[in-house]
């Protein structure tokens, strides 16, 4: 995966080269980038692949263009372009990922992969100047980044799921049994501990003697009545 520069530069006056008005209203509806065979521009074109990310600009102030349109991903190999007007010429498909965001001229220093820069129409952003591409084209033209683990572009103005905090371990296991002779305690300890379970909480911590053992009913009776989280049952073994 790679990043490029495809500027569809303007007729100039002399007629000599590239697109009209018209030419940019039919590429656009058609979402169609297509480069003459006899061109030297076909030679870096054929290295654009499949799954490839381009942003496209007609040109810019210093060929009388109308500056950075889109950003877009490839979506089809290199095919012969079947327009009759452009015959002998190739093709890539591509879909459209956003628009630009902000006024269309670029208005910075010159680069081969800048829209300044219009004798190249076709160019590879260098993967030592990603960081610059991002910061001059992809962040101010359409409000996106490059992901720093996937090297994909994000879409900042795309609301990001925040992924749910993973519960903390359960600190007791829960099923506890108590054995002990009778007023030893086992049903203060049960409650107890089973306040603690509820809070997740170890037992003896500051929190957990104020809560729970000056008055560990109130708080099993408190459960009991607002959350439903905790039942106290006693079971005799003469019942």
């Amino acid at each position: 995966m790679a990043f490029w520069k495809i500027s569809l530069e303007p007729m100039n006056d002399k007629k000599e080269s590239w697109f009209t008005k018209d030419d940019w209203k039919y590429l656009a509806d058609n979402k169609l980038i297509v480069v003459g065979n006899h061109l030297y521009a076909f030679k870096k074109f054929i290295n654009i692949r499949k799954g490839d990310y381009f942003y496209l600009s007609h040109g810019n102030d210093k060929c009388n263009g109308e500056g950075v349109q889109l950003f877009g991903r490839i979506i089809s190999d290199l095919e012969t372009c079947a327009v009759p007007k452009w015959k002998g010429w190739s093709q890539f498909k591509y879909e459209v990922i956003k628009t630009t965001v902000r006024a269309n001229k670029f208005y910075n220093y010159s680069r081969g992969w800048t829209p300044y820069y219009s004798d190249t129409p076709i160019y590879l952003v260098p993967e030592e100047a990603e960081s610059d591409f991002e910061y001059l084209i992809l962040f101010p033209f359409f409000n996106m980044k490059i992901d720093p683990t996937t090297h994909e572009p994000i879409d900042l103005d795309e609301p990001r799921e925040t992924p749910a905090a993973e519960p903390p371990p359960q600190i007791f296991p829960l099923n506890q049994i108590l054995c002990g002779p009778p007023g030893t305690g086992k049903t203060f300890s049960t409650t107890a501990y089973a306040v603690a379970i509820c809070d997740n909480q170890k037992l003896g911590a500051p929190s957990d003697k104020k809560k729970i053992r000056p008055t560990p009913r109130g708080r099993q009776n408190k459960i009991r009545d607002v959350s439903s989280e905790l039942r106290l049952r006693r079971f005799h073994r003469g019942h």
